[in-house]
């Protein structure tokens, strides 16, 4: 046996006393008769040479997984899979509104000046639910999408005034219905003063948070 592996053979032994045996590295050094920065060593050469597999036993593993794959498929900054389960299809939305709200806080916590853009529905609203609060009256948040229903009544998946409520900031509510009825509907509404000053205010966005909807026929 050459010197290699006499190495990685103290090296399994170091990941097994590590990883299997739940030593710590002082304690593996004392076991192995070499300093706590060899056992630093020989653990790293275990994970190096394929010795250590790692294998984390839980939905959100591969959730972590899929998201690393779908970043590096589509070129994306982050990726963040949520588990679902088809008996209860509540606790998939439970954790998509963690996991927004984990995103959204990185940008609301920040204590500089900044304006968010908002879309509507469940999901969206659902992370703002699920955000904590903080005072940011410094902030700006602004509608992406009417407030009106199509009968008349309010949006009851507004996000925008759900948000500025929690952080006191500043709140932007598009006042328009959420469908233009046709598309002369449409173009007098962008012809409208109000509508175009809100509409700048988005455009100066550092993010925009949107849900995509229903994915089925009836979408």
């Amino acid at each position: 046996m050459d010197k290699f592996e006499l190495k990685l053979d103290q090296a399994a032994r170091a990941a097994w006393l590590s990883y299997v045996g739940g030593l710590t590295q002082d304690e593996i050094a004392g076991q192995l008769g070499v300093s706590r920065p060899g056992v630093q060593r020989l653990l790293a050469l275990a994970r190096q040479e394929g010795v250590v597999k790692v294998h984390i036993d839980h939905p959100i593993a591969t959730c972590v997984a899929l998201g690393h794959a779908l970043a590096e498929r589509f070129e994306l900054r982050y990726c963040d899979v949520v588990p679902a389960n088809a008996d209860a299809p509540e606790d998939g939305a439970r954790y998509l509104a963690v996991a927004g709200a984990k995103r959204l806080a990185q940008y609301v916590e920040r204590s500089e000046p900044l304006t968010l853009s908002l879309g509507s529905g469940r999901s969206v609203r659902a992370a703002v639910e699920a955000l904590d609060r903080v005072e940011r009256p410094q902030h700006r948040f602004v509608s992406l999408i009417g407030n009106v229903a199509r009968d008349g009544s309010s949006n009851r998946f507004d996000a925008v005034m759900a948000l500025a409520d929690k952080t006191g900031g500043e709140r932007f509510v598009l006042p328009a219905p959420v469908v233009a009825e046709s598309v002369a509907e449409r173009q007098a509404m962008l012809s409208q003063r109000l509508f175009k000053a809100i509409a700048d205010v988005a455009a100066a966005s550092q993010a925009a948070f949107i849900g995509i909807g229903r994915i089925d026929a009836q979408a």
